[in-house]
C-alpha cells in the first residue's frame, strides 16, 4: 500500500496554504457567505408529511409525521419512505452545490500548462465539465480525496468566520452525504 503524504497547512488571516494528501498545493480563501447562502437556499427540500388525528371532541388535527407515526398511519410507511428519499436527495444536491461553490470561489490552484491530465479523465471515462470553473473542479476532484474535501470545507468556513456550531453542522452533513453516496456505513470492518 503506498504511503500517503501528510496534509499540511499554514494559516494567514486572509488565506491558508493547504497541501493535499497527494502533495497538490492549494490556497484556501474565505468562502463568500452570501453566495453560499444563495446556493443553499436554491435547493428545495420536501415538506414533512403530516397525519390526521381526531380529538375526543371530534376535531381533526394535523401533526408532522415521523417514523413511529408513519408505522401507525395507513399508507404512512410509503409516504415516510418517499419523504426520506427526497430529503436525502436534496441533502446530496445541496452539499454538492456547496462543495462546488467552495472549490470555485475559495480555492486557488495552479492548473498544469499541458492538458495531459484531461486525457486521464477521458481514459477513465469521466466527462469533462465545461468551462474554466469546470476544468478547475475536474482537476481538484482528480487530486483530492474525501478527507481533503472535508478539511477544505472546514478551513474555508473558519477563514470566513463561521461559528463552530455551523462548521460542525456542515461537517456532519458533508460526512453523511459522502457516506450515502459511497454506500459506506459508519462501521468499517478491517480485513483479517
Amino acid at each position: 500500500m503506498p504511503k500517503r503524504t501528510q496534509r499540511k497547512h499554514k494559516t494567514d488571516k486572509k488565506f491558508e496554504e493547504y497541501i493535499a494528501s497527494d502533495g497538490l498545493v492549494l490556497t484556501l480563501n474565505p468562502v463568500k457567505q452570501l453566495m453560499l447562502q444563495k446556493v443553499m437556499n436554491s435547493v428545495k427540500f420536501p415538506e414533512i408529511p403530516t397525519y390526521e388525528t381526531t380529538t375526543l371532541s371530534g376535531r381533526v388535527e394535523l401533526h408532522p409525521m415521523d417514523e413511529e407515526s408513519a408505522e401507525q398511519t395507513e399508507g404512512g410507511l410509503e409516504i415516510w419512505e418517499k419523504y426520506v428519499e427526497e430529503e436525502q436527495a436534496a441533502n446530496i444536491l445541496q452539499n454538492d452545490k456547496v462543495l462546488k461553490t467552495v472549490l470555485i470561489t475559495a480555492v486557488d490552484v495552479d492548473l498544469p500548462e499541458d492538458d495531459d491530465w484531461l486525457y486521464e479523465l477521458e481514459i477513465i471515462g469521466i466527462d469533462q465539465t465545461p468551462g474554466e470553473s469546470g476544468k478547475k473542479i475536474d482537476y481538484l476532484y482528480l487530486h483530492l480525496d474525501q478527507e481533503d474535501l472535508q478539511e477544505i470545507l472546514t478551513i474555508t468556513m473558519k477563514l470566513s468566520g463561521a461559528t463552530e456550531e455551523a462548521i460542525q453542522e456542515a461537517e456532519d452533513s458533508f460526512s453523511d452525504t459522502l457516506r450515502d453516496e459511497s454506500g459506506l456505513s459508519e462501521s468499517v470492518v478491517e480485513p483479517e
